[in-house]
C-alpha cells in the first residue's frame, strides 16, 4: 500500500486478495469489471486519466440542497423523508 501517494497500487493488490471490502474482491472476481482492474493495475496513467474523467462527470451533477436534498442513513436506500429546508440550509451555511 502507498497511503501517502495516489496511485494504482490498489488495483495491483486486488488479484493478490488484498482488498479490504467484499466489493473490492468483487471487482477482480467479476468478469465484467476484471478487465478494468487489469488495465488500471498495468497502467497507472490510464487509471489516473479515467479517475479524472469520472471526477469531472461527478462535479457536473450538482449538490441538492434545501427541500431538494435528503439525508440518508444508508446511501443505497432513499429515506423517503425530505429534510426540512431550514435544517438543510443551516447545514450548508455552516460549511461555507
Amino acid at each position: 500500500m502507498t497511503p501517502s501517494k495516489f496511485d494504482n497500487v490498489y488495483f495491483q493488490n486486488l488479484p493478490k486478495g488484498l482488498g479490504v471490502l467484499k466489493s473490492d474482491h468483487g471487482l477482480h472476481n467479476d468478469p465484467r469489471t476484471r478487465p478494468f482492474v487489469e488495465q488500471f493495475a498495468a497502467d497507472e496513467n490510464k487509471f489516473l486519466q479515467a479517475f479524472g474523467q469520472a471526477m469531472q462527470k461527478l462535479s457536473l451533477l450538482g449538490v441538492k440542497t434545501g427541500m431538494g436534498g435528503e439525508i440518508r442513513r444508508r446511501c443505497d436506500q432513499s429515506s423517503h423523508v425530505k429534510v426540512c429546508g431550514v435544517i438543510a440550509n443551516s447545514i450548508n451555511e455552516s460549511l461555507v
